[in-house]
């Protein structure tokens, strides 16, 4: 099993949804990412990040994850947006953003309502 896989689990276990994501796409989430938008796990890999985010946060995320790409130093690790689940169309969730080495310039966030 892969770095990426070990602490998805691992953060399931601690009652925190995460994923991985690289540029605007999910690479791979955990079981409770999933719950959250009403989605498996294996529907929610490859979606764009865009694709669940509300209309008005949509600006934000792009800006922020063209940020972390280019390396300025003043993206802040915790910010919040608005998303789209099935069972609230307008939710705000806290993201935790941590770029960790050996995960093949992968991202891991960690969300929380």
């Amino acid at each position: 099993m892969d770095c990426r896989k070990r602490m998805l689990e691992a953060l399931n276990e601690c009652g925190e949804a995460a994923l991985f994501y690289s540029g605007m796409n999910i690479l791979e989430v955990n079981e409770l990412f999933a719950e959250m938008f009403e989605k498996t796990v294996a529907e929610c890999s490859g979606m764009s990040i865009l694709s669940i985010c509300h209309n008005e946060s949509t600006e934000k995320i792009r800006d922020f994850i063209h940020r972390r790409k280019t390396g300025d130093p003043n993206v802040p690790i915790h910010y919040q947006a608005k998303f789209v689940t099935p069972s609230d169309p307008e939710v705000t969730l806290s993201l935790t953003v941590l770029k960790l080495r050996d995960v093949k310039k992968a991202v891991l966030v960690i969300v929380r309502k």
